[in-house]
């Protein structure tokens, strides 16, 4: 019996339409996670009521996950070099809480502290991301460097005083901390302190170097400011900029006295491969080649240059002057000082620069206007690709009150 060509069309039931769509899905989700090979994340801190919340935020599929919804207010935050981790201060009254939590795992772990200030207190984890270096501050008013190890639950406190502003940071392997020492008169001096003998070990740096300093990703090159020179008239505040190179103990091969003014502000930052120092002294940017020590470049602006910002892969420095209340970056060409565009300037809000995403295509900013009462600001993504000079693409990607935000490591896969 032959059969009709109308029966055939019945064929076709709805449960192989859904399955059909539910591949294209697919389909079309595998096509977005391929065109974006790394998962750019980053985390955003803002003010909710009555306390802080933390959430995750994919920059390119704007998926968003809360981390961290606190009762209290929350401080400094940081992830772990492996990704994986993310610490942050909670404060209420006199107790502080430093807590960590594994995104991968979802484990959580906090440790509270009583009477200790260490809420604005920077944290910097371990290279192999087991333990963190911070500052505490204890009841008498003194501070001091602390390492706490996140799978032991280990405190080490040490007794030698630190700069009430500065914490400590490691030193190559993670078996030193890099602290500076004040000496009650303005002063200070960088010393390495090793964390299982309690003992200093080197003085890195002459005492008249200021507390702000930066060192090289090799950590073979130390820039610091100066602090007070001594003159008939007694202590002289001056801004001088000193570069130091370290042997692998932490002692001075040789220094280079690269500025001398009284009152100008010099700003500093090594590239990324620790071949060049970009520093805005007054009106002038440079770049200087650290191992002949020559200048490559000069760029000139009508005010002040600020922290010149490298981007991940060395090629361009972002660099901010501040011309008649407007906040302005100039996005340099970092082989020849060419300045390539003025990415953003706003007379009425204050700009701020939170990070070069790791793949250099985007730029975390955050404004807010200058007249405002409260704390609320936006955070945006600017997107550059390349060496051009149009801007791609500002997109607006939270709003809210006292925001911060710091992009995520990408996380460490095992094989």
């Amino acid at each position: 019996m032959r059969r009709s060509r109308y029966a055939a069309r019945s064929v076709v039931r709805p449960g192989v339409i859904i399955g059909l769509a539910l591949l294209m899905t697919i389909l079309i989700f595998l096509a977005l996670a391929l065109s974006h090979p790394e998962a750019l994340q980053l985390t955003i801190r803002y003010r909710s009521h009555p306390g802080s919340t933390l959430v995750l935020v994919d920059a390119h599929r704007h998926f968003s996950m809360t981390l961290a919804n606190e009762s209290s207010q929350i401080g400094f935050f940081q992830w772990s070099p492996n990704g994986e981790s993310l610490a942050y201060w909670t404060s209420r009254d006199d107790t502080e809480t430093l807590t960590v939590v594994n995104v991968e795992t979802g484990d959580r772990w906090a440790r509270t502290f009583y009477q200790w200030n260490s809420f604005d207190s920077a944290l910097d984890w371990s290279p192999d991301s087991t333990r963190l270096t911070f500052r505490v501050t204890r009841p008498q008013g003194t501070s001091h460097p602390a390492v706490l190890d996140v799978q032991t639950d280990r405190l080490h406190t040490f007794d030698h005083q630190l700069h009430p502003e500065l914490g400590p940071r490691w030193w190559q392997d993670g078996s030193q901390l890099m602290i500076w020492r004040p000496d009650g008169t303005g002063r200070g001096m960088i010393n390495l302190l090793n964390t299982e003998t309690k003992l200093i070990s080197q003085v890195t740096v002459d005492p008249h170097c200021l507390g702000h300093f930066t060192l090289s990703s090799d950590e073979r090159w130390l820039a610091c400011n100066a602090g007070f020179k001594t003159s008939d008239d007694g202590a002289v505040p001056v801004d001088d900029l000193f570069l130091y190179e370290l042997s692998s103990v932490g002692t001075i091969v040789d220094s280079v006295w690269l500025t001398q003014d009284f009152e100008v502000e010099t700003y500093m930052s090594f590239s990324p491969d620790a071949q060049q120092l970009a520093y805005g002294h007054g009106r002038t940017l440079r770049l200087m080649d650290l191992a002949s020590r020559q200048l490559l470049w000069e760029q000139q602006s009508f005010a002040p240059w600020q922290w010149p910002v490298w981007s991940p892969d060395g090629q361009h420095i972002l660099a901010q002057s501040l011309v008649e209340s407007e906040d302005q970056w100039m996005l340099v060409d970092a082989s020849n000082g060419e300045a390539l565009a003025l990415l953003f300037s706003f007379s009425y809000e204050e700009i701020s620069l939170l990070g070069w995403s790791p793949d250099n295509r985007f730029l975390l900013i955050r404004r807010h206007s200058r007249d405002y009462s409260g704390l609320e600001s936006d955070l945006f993504l600017l997107t550059f690709e390349g060496m051009s000079t149009d801007v791609d693409n500002l997109r607006l990607l939270f709003v809210g009150y006292d925001l911060q935000a710091v992009w995520r490591p990408e996380p460490e896969r095992t094989p």
